[in-house]
């Protein structure tokens, strides 16, 4: 059987938001097209994952 190649992702997207639904609906959406995301609730937090 051969092996499907890992995907690599299009890119990595930070969301920042302090609504938890807002988060999700973002993350779904853009992982589905492919990309790598990271989603925090504060702005502080952001900076130090940025």
């Amino acid at each position: 059987m051969a092996s499907q190649p890992a995907r690599t992702p299009k890119a990595n997207i930070l969301v920042i938001d302090d609504t938890p639904e807002n988060l999700n609906l973002l993350s779904a959406m853009l992982t589905e097209q492919g990309y790598k995301v990271r989603s925090v609730t504060k702005g502080s937090s952001g900076l130090r994952a940025a």
